[in-house]
């Protein structure tokens, strides 16, 4: 049978999707980076998303710089050059060295947002120009001491300030965008979360979140970003003159995942964040593993244990090491991936519904 004069057929539909990615340049990517933290990458479904862009967002001190810092590093065991813009500049050497990056690469300067535009953004599409086979991963902390050199000398209130600053961050996220979308580049941003910030009606000046905070910048910040993680302090705890700090880690935004799941990170300063310490939270918070009396209860052990010794066992003791990591990884699958995953989704939903549903499920 001959084909009619506009009938598409599906490989030739095929063929001018293929045709029109070509000659834009765009790269489409789902692949993830580790964060070296299990139970984050579980509820990101693998990791910080490649070729995206991607934000942190917490109140002063809840650990995004710390975050960032560590997905630098893992993006630099994975082939990446990085380049870590400290706009706060608030990043130590000792902290740069902890994470294993270059001081070289670490650049601490108070940047305006048209010197970031001009000096940054436009050398990094020069440098990939020269080499297509570069992979890079810039990290802007944070993107809310970005500001406009043009409204530094206004008096503005600061209540005022997100919305005027929003439409020059919106330019440059656009414009980090199309590079993102073209080479093999990674934007990780960190932002500031302010309370109480007075908005017009319907204003689209500042990303609301949980607890009536806004992320300053403008509603650009979430819709051209594909992984949104908000940080919230917990608590802290002394242990040997060293603070260790409990946050909750809770995903606002993500093109692999479902939203608005959370898990408890653990961190100090000095040292990063503890992997083995969040699992076991993990574990206790989820009731895989029990408590009592500073003792702990394994299911594959038949006493108890203090947490240092789990720490000892674990470092020292392969074996304990081995049942440890299965238990983990076992109960991060049952109780998050397989969720996202959907493995036990029913084959037909609209079966389910038709049998369950119910006259009152419609009573609006």
């Amino acid at each position: 049978m001959s084909k009619k004069k506009n009938e598409v057929t599906t490989s030739g539909a095929d063929s001018l999707l293929k045709n029109l990615i070509n000659s834009k340049g765009i790269k489409l990517s789902n692949e993830t980076v580790s964060t070296g933290i299990k139970v984050l990458d579980a509820i990101l479904n693998g990791g910080i998303m490649k070729r995206a862009i991607n934000l942190i967002t917490g109140v002063t001190g809840c650990g995004k710089s710390q975050l960032a810092l560590q997905i630098a590093k893992q993006f630099k065991q994975n082939g990446y050059s990085v380049l870590y813009f400290d706009i706060e500049m608030a990043i130590t050497e000792q902290r740069i060295k902890y994470f294993n990056l270059d001081i070289d690469s670490v650049i601490s300067y108070t940047y305006t947002l048209e010197e970031f535009d001009k000096e940054v953004v436009d050398n990094i599409k020069l440098a990939f120009e020269k080499d297509p086979n570069l992979k890079l991963l810039i990290v802007i902390d944070s993107i809310s001491a970005l500001r406009s050199a043009k409204i530094l000398d206004m008096q503005i209130d600061d209540n005022l300030q997100p919305g005027v600053e929003a439409k020059y961050i919106t330019y440059l996220l656009n414009k980090l965008l199309r590079l993102v979308s073209t080479y093999d580049l990674t934007v990780l941003l960190t932002a500031h979360l302010k309370q109480n910030i007075v908005m017009p009606m319907q204003s689209t000046h500042g990303t609301l979140t949980d607890s009536g905070y806004r992320i300053p910048g403008g509603s650009a910040l979430q819709y051209l970003t594909s992984q949104l993680i908000s940080l919230r302090k917990k608590q802290v705890k002394s242990v040997g003159g060293i603070d260790i700090k409990y946050i909750e880690a809770k995903i606002l935004k993500s093109r692999l995942a479902p939203s608005d799941k959370t898990v408890t990170l653990i961190y100090t300063d000095q040292h990063g964040f503890f992997d083995l310490l969040t699992n076991i939270i993990f574990l206790l918070e989820n009731d895989v593993i029990s408590q009592s009396a500073g003792r702990y209860t394994l299911p594959f052990l038949d006493k108890k244990i203090t947490l240092k010794e789990i720490i000892q066992e674990y470092k020292s003791n392969p074996e304990f090491k081995k049942n440890f990591d299965e238990l983990i990884d076992k109960y991060i699958y049952e109780l998050i991936t397989k969720n996202i995953l959907g493995k036990d989704e029913p084959a037909n939903i609209e079966e389910i519904i038709a049998e369950n549903i119910t006259d009152s499920d419609f009573d609006l």
